[in-house]
């Protein structure tokens, strides 16, 4: 007799070997810490979720000593041990001095660098018999923090989803990061989405007494980023950005807005943190600190900018273009009386070189045209020349760029240079917001003219070949 219930005991034993044995979660999640519920600037510090996974253990742990684990008891189904693409496991739960539960999870993959996961919403002390009836989708809920982790280089960023640009007002509710000045001026501010190839994601504030509470600025007035993952819950689009710089850490942000973005108007919420899974405010998490700031949303009317020097303020009649405030002259430059020679060079237009114009066939069949001070690029639409040329480079030009998608107009930097009958050009991913910036230079366009700065801005770089020139008069 006893010799059989060792015998059971042994079977049972290998049994729960040979199950953590064959369940494992993703390869992919083994060689990183992912982390999550990241709140920045909390009174008792930055609140850090971080998980770690080995072959068949999740450990979490939040600024505390204590460490939650869920071991790996099951796999649901046919599962891949190579990358997260929608596995369900049964895992056994420990946390602290609680007692020992199942859970089923359920993993989702937002990215190659964002996962989420959906649990069972009512934990069981026993192991359930039937465990895929356990792990039904109508018993699990989403955990509302994914995990993310810090990219290894810029080539894991995406496409972000939201395109053309909009005026964004601040909501009435906004928590400042200077909070004793007025805001009368803090409209319009602007959001730019993927408004030319190779731009990146800005929040122009304008001016540093606009800027919400908890949001880090990247250049200047603005917050710049990129697109780590985006996905859909219920009517909403979630886009989760790593700042720019930052794409190394796990401070990210998330801008929440309607999935149906092609309208004229709309209002979006900006997380500081990465995304939650709740498309409902009260049901975001935000009782825990996770600061957000309501956006409000409009596309701008289409005018022509035959005249480049423009107020871009609600109360330029009152502007201080002088003294201390002068620097807010810059976003009221008629009013003040900027749009000349020493307040505003770049005002001025120019000519791009004889030997320049004419139409240029690209690799993709698509046609590259210079004709006089103009350039109209497939994809960046018509760039004008501006009056600024690097002295130690005389084919590096400041253009004027205008979107017809709701961007602002933007000064950019233009390589051009003919050789072997090619022509070759390079625009740099970034930009200076129009309409400038008062009595000097934009300092980017300035820092971009120099050669070793402007290698280090990833370039797009095409050939092109000489078609037959286009007569001006058909331009």
């Amino acid at each position: 007799m006893m010799s059989r219930l060792v015998a059971v005991f042994c079977v049972l034993v290998n049994g729960v070997n040979l199950a953590r044995a064959t369940c494992s979660f993703p390869e992919t999640l083994l060689t990183d810490n992912w982390q999550g519920h990241y709140i920045p600037s909390a009174s008792q510090g930055n609140k850090v979720l971080q998980a770690n996974f080995t072959t068949d253990q999740m450990d979490v742990q939040l600024r505390s000593s204590v460490v939650c684990s869920r071991r790996c008891i099951s796999a649901i189904g046919d599962v891949s041990n190579s990358y997260v693409n929608g596995q369900t496991y049964v895992v056994r739960e420990t946390c602290g001095s609680d007692a020992v539960t199942f859970r089923c999870v359920h993993f989702l993959n937002r990215s190659t660098t964002v996962i989420q996961l959906k649990s069972s919403k009512f934990p069981l002390q026993n192991l359930p018999l039937n465990t895929e009836g356990f792990c039904t989708d109508d018993n699990l809920g989403i955990e509302s923090w994914p995990l993310a982790r810090p990219l290894r280089d810029e080539t894991e960023f995406e496409d972000c989803p939201l395109t053309g640009g909009f005026e964004m007002t601040l909501g009435t509710n906004t928590k400042y990061l200077l909070p004793n000045f007025p805001r009368d001026v803090c409209s319009p501010l602007a959001l730019d989405g993927s408004c030319l190839p190779g731009e990146k994601l800005s929040f122009d504030f304008k001016d540093r007494f606009c800027v919400p509470a908890k949001v880090r600025l990247t250049w200047k007035s603005s917050l710049q980023g990129s697109c780590t993952a985006s996905w859909q819950d219920g009517n909403y689009t979630l886009m989760l950005f790593a700042a720019e710089g930052q794409y190394k850490t796990i401070s990210r942000y998330t801008l929440r807005f309607p999935v149906a973005n092609n309208r004229n108007i709309m209002n979006a919420t900006l997380f500081a943190s990465p995304a939650l899974g709740s498309p409902e405010p009260e049901d975001s998490g935000l009782d825990v600190g996770a600061p957000a700031v309501e956006l409000h949303l409009k596309r701008p009317k289409l005018r022509g900018w035959s005249d480049v020097c423009q107020d871009n303020q609600d109360d330029c009649d009152w502007a201080i273009c002088d003294g201390r405030y002068g620097p807010y002259g810059h976003r009221c430059l008629r009013s003040c009386g900027h749009c000349n020679d020493t307040y505003n060079r770049i005002a001025t237009r120019c000519e791009f070189p004889s030997n320049y114009s004419g139409s240029w066939r690209t690799a993709s069949n698509s046609v590259f045209t210079v004709i006089s001070g103009t350039i109209v690029v497939p994809e960046y639409g018509d760039m004008t020349c501006i009056d600024f040329q690097s002295p130690d480079r005389p084919n590096r030009f400041v253009v004027l760029s205008m979107p017809n998608n709701g961007c602002r107009p933007r000064y950019k930097c233009l390589d051009l240079e003919k050789t072997d009958g090619k022509l070759r050009w390079r625009i740099n991913n970034g930009f200076e917001p129009w309409p400038g910036y008062g009595v000097r230079l934009p300092s980017f366009t300035s820092t971009v003219h120099n050669p070793s700065v402007l290698r280090k801005i990833r370039l797009s770089e095409k050939k092109l070949d000489p078609v037959e020139q286009v007569r001006r008069d058909t331009i």
